[in-house]
């Protein structure tokens, strides 16, 4: 008889308890997956870790490259001044040789040879070195009878720039090209320098309008002269 009555009770509520059954089920489930949602997993903290190690100890090696990196050049730079020092240091003792061989020379040739050879001319010839002796006689015999002219005429061309005015530069500096037969010039270059670009480029100038006067060989002889530019 109990067992009859709860069954029917049952029965009539049991639709009720259906549903609250349900809606008991479907919080849990929702409330654990919230749950699984904010919580943090922890593979993620290792992994962060890992990468942090990583990057520092890239960037310490970074670090390392950089520095043997300035260190090289530094050294790279250090090695190009002592060879440029040490050209220097050679073309200076090539220098000094060849003017102690061309006073020997001198005192041997100029003086037996050359015995009324005006002083511009000797300071003209200088400039050649040892290689003036090279030359053939109508070489030699140009040079000597016409340096002295050719500078006179050069310096009769030149202008002092205006900058060079302005700032009172002085210097000298040596000019060397070749003279044709038929009068023109040609290999025009600076071969010392006044340290000062404004008297450098004027001495370059004065030449290309002065060459029309200068007197011709019978065959093609480089000249070399000096420029001197004397502020007062």
């Amino acid at each position: 008889m109990l067992w009859w009555l709860l069954g029917s009770k049952l029965k009539k509520h049991r639709l009720f308890w259906v549903f609250l059954t349900f809606s008991i089920l479907l919080h849990i489930v929702l409330i654990i997956s919230f749950e699984n949602e904010n919580k943090p997993t922890q593979t993620d903290e290792p992994n962060d870790k890992k990468t942090q190690n990583i990057g520092y100890v890239i960037l310490k090696k970074e670090d390392i490259i950089i520095k043997k990196q300035k260190t090289k050049t530094k050294t790279k730079n250090i090695d190009k001044t002592e060879n440029i020092k040490q050209k220097i240091k050679a073309e200076e003792n090539n220098t000094k040789a060849d003017n102690k061989l061309v006073l020997k020379l001198s005192s041997d040739s100029f003086e037996k040879n050359f015995k009324n050879i005006d002083s511009k001319t000797r300071e003209y010839l200088l400039l050649y070195g040892a290689e003036y002796f090279s030359y053939n006689d109508e070489t030699k015999k140009y040079l000597k009878n016409n340096l002295s002219t050719i500078g006179r005429i050069t310096q009769r061309y030149l202008r002092y720039p205006a900058i060079s005015l302005k700032t009172k530069q002085s210097g000298q500096n040596i000019v060397e090209f070749y003279i044709h037969p038929n009068g023109d010039i040609s290999n025009l270059k600076i071969t010392k320098k006044s340290h000062f670009g404004a008297l450098d480029k004027s001495s370059y100038e004065t030449i290309k309008l002065a060459y029309k006067d200068y007197p011709t060989p019978k065959e093609k002889t480089k000249i070399r002269i000096y420029v001197k530019y004397i502020y007062r």
